[in-house]
């Protein structure tokens, strides 16, 4: 609860959030302490790593693909997940096979008004989920930062109509907005997972590609988990009932941040399979309960 805080005077952190701005939970600061001395040491080696692999390249495309992807499943230093993540997902390709000024005329075409115009349905439900979108980051609970997310997602929905707005598609484009601070960067990013990362029709109104990753999904659950596989059909209990939410937002809203950012490292440069991956990891831990 708010007023179990208190603020911290002149310029110090304000220790209600941690050290990416997501609001900390009060009854949960023992495990989070506990974790972070826990986790600070990786960080540092992920520092030491980077720097040494990087500090003479100053463009990822120079690494060896096989050096990559271990830097990238090692994690991304915070500080340089900003440059790395759009290198990762090959942002300025899309960027440069675009006509220039793109995203600044997107957000310049009439705002949908009518119930008759194309796109009202996807920028009012984008206005209702601002305010549901990570509602505990100091940035994105702010008035600027919910117009910035506001802009990234009208911006896509304007692109491509045929996706619109999924709800979902928040908390990626936000996650993108937190570490990318820029809007027309994290607009760029979430062109790549929808066009280039994820399945075609992942996003879309029937949520076609989705449903498919789910299937697959699903068969191999059976295949490398079949035990659980047969508790969970025993129990009528299919895979869409809990891996719609890690599917949708890509395990946003879903683990602690600090593993949620792990997989997007992975996802980013690696595509779909870290998804599915992440969720038979998931259901190997919770096997035994």
């Amino acid at each position: 609860p708010s007023d179990s805080w208190e603020m911290m005077p002149g310029d110090v952190e304000d220790p209600r959030y941690d050290r990416h701005g997501f609001r900390r939970d009060a009854s949960r600061l023992r495990h989070e302490a506990a974790f972070e001395s826990l986790y600070e040491p990786r960080l540092v080696v992920q520092e030491q790593r980077w720097g040494r692999c990087t500090e003479k390249r100053a463009e990822l495309s120079t690494l060896a693909p096989s050096e990559l992807k271990h830097l990238a499943r090692l994690g991304i230093p915070a500080a340089r997940r900003k440059h790395v993540w759009p290198q990762l997902c090959r942002a300025a390709e899309l960027k440069a096979a675009s006509p220039e000024g793109h995203f600044a005329a997107l957000l310049a075409m009439p705002a949908a008004t009518s119930p008759q115009d194309p796109g009202f349905a996807a920028e009012r439900q984008i206005d209702l989920d601002l305010a549901r979108t990570f509602p505990g980051h100091r940035l994105l609970s702010s008035p600027d930062g919910a117009a910035r997310l506001r802009q990234v997602l009208v911006a896509y929905a304007r692109r491509d109509p045929s996706v619109g707005y999924v709800q979902g598609m928040g908390f990626v484009a936000a996650l993108l907005l937190v570490f990318l601070e820029d809007p027309e960067e994290s607009f760029w990013c979430l062109c790549s997972v929808i066009e280039w990362l994820l399945p075609e029709d992942y996003f879309n109104r029937t949520l076609l590609g989705l449903r498919v990753e789910q299937s697959v999904f699903s068969e191999l659950v059976a295949s490398k988990l079949p035990r659980l596989s047969q508790h969970l059909e025993h129990h009528c209990c299919v895979v869409e009932l809990f891996a719609t939410r890690w599917f949708v937002a890509l395990y946003a809203n879903a683990l602690p941040i600090e593993t949620t950012l792990r997989v997007w490292d992975a996802f980013l440069l690696e595509g779909c399979k870290v998804i599915h991956r992440v969720g038979l990891a998931l259901l190997r831990i919770a096997e035994p309960r």
